[in-house]
């Protein structure tokens, strides 16, 4: 896969990110950006399946969705910080809340590494993940 216009690929070789969401066209259009960033991707629309990736030990990164059906995005990252086996993986929430700073607390409450907004441009995107993947690796 070619990375996107100044991007170096090889940080992202063998990187793979789980993406989280109940929208299915937002999961789409998130996997395909950073499929095209050379990520390779993961995708689930509730809890139980979120779990069913983390098992398979191939996660680098959880997207994750704050409003979802089965569990609360809070929930799920407080599991997995809680899970001797995926504690040590970086989670970023997305969401549609319009208040960005009580999302934050939220997300700082559940243990996530970031938040952004759904709105979030795509470069913002690539960057956040890009970021923690590297203080990950360092």
């Amino acid at each position: 896969m070619t990375p996107a216009p100044g991007k170096r690929q090889s940080c992202n070789i063998s990187k793979t990110v789980l993406i989280v969401d109940d929208e299915p066209d937002l999961l789409r259009l998130t996997a395909v950006r950073l499929q095209k960033a050379g990520y390779e991707v993961q995708m689930a629309s509730d809890g139980r399946t979120t779990f069913k990736f983390l098992e398979k030990g191939k996660t680098d990164l959880v997207l994750l969705d704050f409003q979802l059906p089965d569990l609360t995005g809070e929930d799920i990252c407080k599991k997995i910080r809680q899970h001797e086996t995926f504690k040590h993986i970086p989670v970023v929430v997305i969401s549609a809340v319009a208040d960005i700073g009580q999302l934050s607390e939220l997300v700082k409450t559940a243990g996530a590494q970031g938040c952004l907004a759904k709105s979030v441009d795509p470069q913002g995107l690539l960057d956040c993940i890009g970021q923690l993947l590297k203080r990950v690796q360092s």
